[in-house]
């Protein structure tokens, strides 16, 4: 077995025994935390981190009903959370019938649009997953297990944001087309929590699709996730009392790149523009509750070692994920801004009570 494989399967075992989420809204981390603690050397302690993330997750919910392949079972259980565990369950059955990357290949056209289901966390849950079969050269059960957790969770979660990818065209750059999208007032409220629940608020807003869709990049994909990350990076560092959902203005995208040697072009396109309207939707939705937004620090950018003990260190689930991500897209543009937005994170958020390290 490939070495540092075993302790992320064990923790990748224990995290799928538990649900999807934990406070009705949070995602479950922990299965995306432990792959990318498995590439920083944590050695055994990484099922140390998950058991003590895994306390704060509930239970799975019951299975309730068999989701068979016809447009009805499909549609009925499209996006109910409740339904959460027969997703896991079609996912494990198509899997075991065809190979996985088949699989992938005819869901994914039916699930991109709900891209931003639980803030993303469906869509990068099955990214984290591709990229350990890829790392370790290995498509062990455990491993086409997450990836039935990671499609279940966003079929489960799954959420439209207004506008269309067959209608968008490049009348803007994407810092023009973010110009004209209005922000959602800082008081407005929603029935749902978190990341969802503010996405709510801009299901029927026609001036947000009208800015999504002005919107269609004239470069390659990988240029385009530069481009967004770059801009993702700075916004971390403005929203300084919002982290939670500017970190994915990073994670989110950057996560395409462990797909791209599994997604077909076409795929790897249009997952880039959906990506887009999420990273839209996360400014129309929380960039109002920053009032008076920080300047990005000017002290020399911390090494990339450094960067890592510290996320290693301290511990959290998003200061681990974040600085993997602006690592890898500083490896891949040299923007020290990657650099400086991860030595931020360790203090906007709370240290995990035990550490991989």
């Amino acid at each position: 077995m490939p070495a540092g494989l075993e302790p992320l399967l064990e923790s990748l075992g224990r995290a799928q025994r538990k649900g999807f989420e934990y406070k009705g809204f949070v995602a479950n981390h922990a299965p995306m935390g432990a792959e990318v603690l498995s590439t920083m050397d944590v050695g055994e302690e990484l099922v140390g981190w998950t058991d003590t993330y895994l306390t704060w997750v509930d239970d799975p919910e019951p299975a309730k009903q068999r989701i068979d392949g016809d447009p009805v079972s499909l549609a009925c259980a499209l996006g109910d959370i409740e339904r959460s565990t027969d997703w896991i369950e079609f996912f494990t059955r198509e899997l075991a019938e065809a190979h996985w990357r088949d699989v992938v290949d005819a869901w994914w056209p039916r699930l991109l649009r709900g891209i931003s289901a639980a803030g993303t966390h469906g869509f990068l849950r099955t990214a984290h997953a591709v990229r350990a079969m890829n790392e370790h050269g290995s498509e062990h059960p455990l491993l086409l297990d997450e990836i039935a957790h990671g499609l279940g969770y966003w079929a489960a979660r799954y959420q439209e944001l207004p506008g269309v990818y067959a209608q968008a065209r490049p009348l803007r750059t994407a810092p023009g087309a973010l110009e004209t999208i209005p922000w959602l007032p800082a008081t407005a409220k929603s029935r749902r929590e978190g990341i969802p629940g503010r996405l709510d608020l801009l299901r029927d807003d026609r001036e947000f699709a009208a800015g999504v869709e002005s919107f269609r990049p004239t470069v390659s994909w990988p240029d385009q996730i530069g481009r967004l990350t770059q801009i993702g990076a700075r916004a971390f560092a403005a929203h300084h009392n919002t982290p939670i959902p500017f970190v994915h203005l990073v994670t989110a995208p950057s996560a395409l790149r462990m797909l791209s040697k599994d997604l077909t072009a076409e795929a790897l396109e249009s997952t880039a523009w959906h990506l887009w309207q999420f990273f839209a939707g996360i400014f129309a939705g929380f960039g109002a509750l920053t009032p008076e937004p920080a300047a990005v620090p000017v002290e020399p950018a911390p090494s990339i070692d450094a960067l890592r003990t510290a996320a290693v260190e301290h511990g959290d689930e998003h200061v681990i994920k974040f600085t993997d991500a602006c690592l890898t897209e500083f490896t891949i543009s040299g923007d020290d801004i990657f650099l400086r937005a991860a030595s931020l994170a360790p203090a906007r958020f709370g240290a995990l009570h035990c550490k991989p390290r």
